[in-house]
């Protein structure tokens, strides 16, 4: 019995060395990831439209309390219509909980909180965390991991911010945070140097459209922004996709997965 578990495990890492060589490969295409957060009504009103007209999908990350408790943010309906456009819904906590700032207990309580939320209203599944104001550490990924996420995304970055096959971490994903003050010429020559090196890139969006907001970006931007990465998409050289999506094309294979399932035949 015991030799037989270390032959299937030997088998294992074998078949993935050979097969799955540590997924070092580089990916066929670039990846573009859009998401926004906390659900304001703006992301809604004006750059849901855009991406559509785009072809290009993307991941929220809803502060379910907030959804329209208040006119600034969307309607469960909204969040269930871009669900249906191929949009992913991700937790960012039931109240905007920040994970160092509270207990473990009440942060994962808020955790669960949304989850049920989302799952509630038909959003799920719910496997991406952003958490609220960027604020986590190693523990806090400790934490979510058994409760079923496969990522965690950062809130904030410089333009040069890429994730790539080759050390890419699920949670502590690399993004650009657009705002009023971002410099347009250089996120264009981040989607092209995206390209060049077939890596991934993760866009946060707050707002759009809010005047005086420094976290609002407005619909040119994004226009500029999202027909620029159209063009590439059409040449072939770059792909959207969800965070989770994204996740499962970069994220080297689990072996100690496979090597699970395999004993569960032992």
């Amino acid at each position: 019995m015991l030799k037989k578990g270390f032959l299937t495990i030997f088998l294992a890492a074998a078949f993935l060395a050979v097969a799955m060589p540590s997924q070092a490969r580089s990916l066929s295409k670039a990846i573009l990831v859009i998401t926004c957060d906390d659900g304001h009504w703006t992301q809604w009103e004006y750059l849901a439209p855009i991406m559509r007209n785009h072809g290009i999908v993307g991941t929220c990350y809803p502060v379910t309390s907030w959804i329209r408790n208040d006119y600034d943010f969307m309607y469960v309906s909204d969040l269930q219509t871009l669900k249906g456009r191929g949009w992913e819904m991700g937790n960012h906590t039931q109240n905007h909980t920040d994970a160092l700032a509270v207990a473990d207990q009440t942060f994962l309580a808020d955790l669960e909180a949304a989850k049920q939320d989302l799952v509630g209203w038909g959003l799920g599944p719910v496997s991406a965390f952003a958490p609220p104001y960027g604020e986590f550490n190693s523990h806090t990924v400790e934490l979510i991991k058994p409760r079923g996420y496969t990522s965690l995304r950062r809130a904030c970055g410089e333009y040069n911010d890429t994730n790539y096959v080759s050390n890419f971490d699920a949670f502590g994903i690399e993004v650009i945070s657009l705002k009023a003050a971002t410099d347009m010429a250089k996120v264009k020559t981040w989607l092209n140097d995206l390209v060049d090196q077939k890596a991934a890139g993760v866009l946060v969006v707050h707002q759009v459209n809010v005047a005086g907001d420094p976290d609002s970006i407005t619909s040119a931007m994004a226009e500029e922004i999202l027909g620029h990465a159209a063009g590439l998409i059409a040449e072939g050289q770059l792909e959207t996709l969800t965070v989770s999506q994204m996740v499962k094309k970069m994220r080297p294979a689990d072996i100690s997965a496979v090597i699970s399932l395999l004993l569960l035949d032992e």
